[in-house]
């Protein structure tokens, strides 16, 4: 008998074992982002640098589900990293870029067409989530999801934390950010995983109720913004080979034109109006009830994205754990028969 308690005991254990593994990795892995190799270098102008199409590169179109209309937004990203920064590269496509004032941005920055990238350092929830944001103007916010940071303006007023540039064209805009990863200690270096989600505002109106949709990168669990137990996962890799094909663009950067005016067509939410109150400075926002999303290719005005691994679950651990139990159980079955006898 004390046999048998033993031999069901290590395999108990050899299955929560094999569970507790298959359920290190929440999201899918989305894929590496290069290493810059020593030399070449990024300039932050609101320009695509052509070491940029040999980055990772990934897509934003998923809507979130609050939102019922997909107005077409839709946004190309490019990644790359060296010793001390990631270098982020977004082009939107959105033909309807509402201007805000700078009354707006800086009392409610998230009211304005923007771009926004969500880091958990390591992929292991251990630390807040970093927020950075950029709108087409050129107005940055960093926020963390604990409150220790919170700081708006332009790269003088955060420079501190990440660097940005924004370029107006004529069927969206552009975002450039250059995010300084010495903060996060000495443990950036390659292999090092990080969980990600990107996101666009899109607004019709410079008022909290005319933000008509927000877009993210598809995930395997249907991330949002500050869920960060929901958030896929790239990996640092290694130095990028100029010689291998190119992510993108697929098409010419737009001629740039000119901002419009920012007074003409804005005007503030009266005070009686309730605004949505910003997830990044209050807590996160509250999920609705998740439904099903085919994830498919849209009409997007984009280069095609990266193909991404959409299976994070490891079957080989369980299958492996199924089998041992199968068996431990049969040599169970078999020894009490011959006792029997």
């Amino acid at each position: 008998m004390k046999k048998l308690f033993s031999i069901l005991l290590v395999c108990t254990m050899l299955f929560a074992l094999a569970t507790s593994v298959s359920a290190s990795k929440i999201g899918a892995l989305k894929g590496e982002i290069p290493k810059l190799p020593a030399g070449v270098e990024i300039v932050v102008d609101g320009t695509l640098d052509e070491a940029y199409t040999h980055g990772f590169s990934t897509t934003i179109y998923r809507l979130d589900p609050k939102y019922k209309e997909d107005t077409g937004t839709r946004g190309q990203v490019w990644l790359l990293w060296n010793d001390t920064t990631l270098y982020v590269y977004t082009q939107v496509k959105d033909a309807d870029v509402i201007p805000t004032t700078p009354d707006m941005q800086e009392k409610s920055s998230w009211i304005s067409d923007s771009f926004e990238i969500f880091l958990d350092i390591g992929n292991d929830q251990s630390i807040p989530i970093h927020q950075y944001r950029t709108d087409f103007q050129g107005f940055n916010t960093h926020f963390v999801d604990d409150e220790s940071i919170d700081v708006r303006g332009s790269n003088d007023d955060v420079g501190e934390y990440f660097t940005s540039a924004a370029k107006w064209v004529n069927d969206g805009y552009s975002v450039e950010l250059a995010i300084d990863l010495t903060r996060f200690g000495d443990d950036i270096e390659e292999n090092l995983e990080i969980g990600i989600q990107l996101l666009i505002n899109d607004m019709t109106g410079a008022r909290a109720s005319e933000r008509s949709a927000i877009y993210y990168t598809p995930s395997l669990h249907s991330a949002r913004d500050w869920s960060k137990d929901s958030y896929d996962y790239v990996i640092l890799g290694a130095e990028y080979d100029p010689n291998a094909e190119l992510t993108g663009p697929a098409e010419t950067e737009p001629e740039t034109t000119e901002a419009p005016e920012t007074e003409a067509p804005v005007t503030e939410a009266p005070e009686t109006e309730p605004e949505e109150t910003e997830p990044e400075e209050t807590e996160p926002e509250e999920t609705e009830e998740k439904t099903e999303e085919k994830e498919e290719d849209t009409k997007a005005n984009v280069a095609a994205p990266v193909v991404e691994d959409e299976s994070s679950f490891p079957v080989v651990p369980v299958v492996i754990a199924a089998v041992v139990l199968v068996a431990v159980i049969v040599v169970v079955i078999v020894i009490a028969k011959k006792k029997k006898k």
